[in-house]
């Protein structure tokens, strides 16, 4: 299915809580761009239903700080460090950066810079990725080598085998003997089984050389072929060099075998190590990569004017905190709860800035912020999918570059390279300490009497507690969005006094 079907047959549910559930058991069935879609209007949801609101409107604190005059960074890391810091000089949230772009005008020198550093990363990678392609066809063509080299040798597998059918031996050997004339006979030229018979008229040469045992030229039935004196002398002169071909023609594929074998494995390795080098230089070009910023309208943003030397940024922290059922009561200490909540605090900063060079290579972003403070609750599913969300959205396509490239071959990877591993396995043998089962029998005299002697008292008394999970479950849930609301309440009212602004 496809990300519009899907939405609409979403949209089609009761609520947007069976949506959410409906959309997460759907994304494993979509990959690429589809997935993509599909998860971003997943995120969209779990925020709607996350949100904390006032009445029907989600709650929002919103401070513009004007600072042309000196660096903005210190804003951004006094919220961080308010957020992870502990009582009383912070919030104590575990805090992740969730989303981060930016985008300078096209005459700044912050574009030239930035320009020429991702020039020179990108170059980088794309010469670790021209390695990796290398390597990957190399892949490629030993496991064709080695999917020939296996069926070849599994008929020199059937001949060797004792528990064998006959029929399944025959058919094996006229493999090898097909082989034998298409590979090597057939390098005499005109002199050939095939040019002898096609050409120079030994037609019973060809069906003779498949139907004899061996020089002898007996048949399957132990007697002699009854056939011209001139085809006798080249069919048994051509069965010795087959037969003689055959024993040494089985050693020498099995060692060529595995010797591809082993150099698959050192192309495998050899792989994963480019593919490694190459992710550094793939991400941090991303990074430095710049984001588009438009209007509701799809226009580009009136904060950036092309002459000017100006840049805008955007960056979201999100700190969680979890809310356990025994700090709401403490009859619910012990009452599992079927979800786990979070009191979650998200902090966006938008930056519309004049970037200073101060020294080498260093800028200093001045101008205004806007900083914008929403609490939310989520439950840990619902965070499991946000931080998956923000991992993953600029690292697709690097992992369709370098980690994806194995995801194909994946199959046969494990057929050829698990093979040694099962043998090493079955060589090495487990030592078992001859007098390890000598207290066995004691031991389990000294402790099952123990143990029916103390669940007497302690084993059946259990504290009583709340039987309904489900309310409890609902005052967790309550909690949650309360703490959400207090830290946002107080990291907005803190932070006006500690940046000397109005507050009541």
């Amino acid at each position: 299915m496809k990300f519009n079907d899907l939405k609409k047959e979403g949209e089609s549910l009761s609520n947007d809580g069976a949506r959410v559930g409906f959309y997460k058991s759907k994304l494993k069935e979509l990959n690429g761009e589809e997935k993509t879609k599909l998860r971003e209007e997943l995120i969209s949801l779990i925020r709607q239903l996350g949100c904390v609101k006032l009445g029907d409107d989600p709650l929002e604190y919103h401070i513009t700080y004007d600072a042309f005059g000196h660096g903005l960074e210190p804003i951004y890391f006094w919220v961080l460090d308010f957020m992870r810091g502990s009582a009383p000089a912070g919030l104590g949230l575990e805090v992740n950066k969730i989303d981060e772009g930016f985008e300078a005008t096209a005459s700044s020198s912050f574009t030239g810079e930035m320009g020429q550093r991702t020039a020179i990363l990108q170059d980088r990678a794309m010469k670790m990725m021209e390695m990796v392609n290398t390597v990957i066809r190399s892949i490629v063509n030993l496991i064709y080598d080695l999917k020939e080299f296996e069926m070849r040798l599994e008929n020199y597998k059937i001949l060797k085998d004792k528990d064998a059918s006959k029929s399944k031996k025959d058919a094996a050997d006229i493999g090898l003997r097909s082989i034998w004339m298409d590979q090597v006979d057939i390098k005499r030229g005109r002199g050939s089984i095939n040019s002898l018979a096609q050409q120079l008229e030994f037609v019973t040469l060809r069906d003779a050389f498949f139907y004899v045992k061996d020089e002898t030229l007996k048949g399957p039935d132990g007697k002699k072929v009854d056939l011209n004196e001139r085809v006798k002398r080249i069919l048994q002169h051509r069965m010795l060099e087959y037969i003689s071909w055959k024993e040494s023609s089985g050693i020498e594929l099995q060692k060529r075998y595995d010797v591809e074998k082993n150099y698959l494995k050192t192309q495998v390795d050899a792989l994963r190590l480019y593919t490694q080098w190459a992710k550094p230089y793939l991400k941090t070009a991303q990074k430095l990569g710049m984001k588009e910023f438009t209007t509701k309208a799809g226009l580009p943003s009136p904060d950036l004017v092309a002459a000017f030397n100006n840049m805008i940024m955007n960056l979201k922290l999100l700190g969680k905190k979890e809310i356990k059922a025994g700090s709401i009561n403490t009859a619910y200490e012990k009452t599992e709860v079927g979800k786990k909540y979070f009191a979650c605090l998200e902090v966006e900063f938008e930056y519309r800035t004049l970037p200073k060079i101060m020294g080498q290579g260093q800028y200093v972003q001045t101008g205004v912020i806007d900083v914008y403070f929403r609490p939310f609750i989520f439950t840990d599913s619902d965070l499991e999918e946000i931080e998956t969300y923000e991992a993953v959205k600029d690292l697709e396509l690097i992992h369709n570059l370098t980690d994806k490239s194995l995801a194909s071959l994946q199959e046969d990877l494990d057929h050829y390279l698990s093979e040694d591993k099962e043998e090493e396995k079955e060589e090495k043998k487990k030592f078992e300490w001859p007098f390890g089962n000598v207290f066995k029998g004691f031991e389990s005299h000294i402790k099952d009497p123990m143990k029916e002697a103390g669940s007497g008292f302690f084993g059946t008394f259990k504290p009583k507690i709340g039987d309904n999970v489900g309310f409890v479950e609902g005052q967790v849930k309550k909690g949650a969005e309360e703490k959400a609301l207090g830290n946002c309440v107080v990291i907005y009212d803190v932070f006006k006094k500690a940046h000397r602004m109005v507050t009541w």
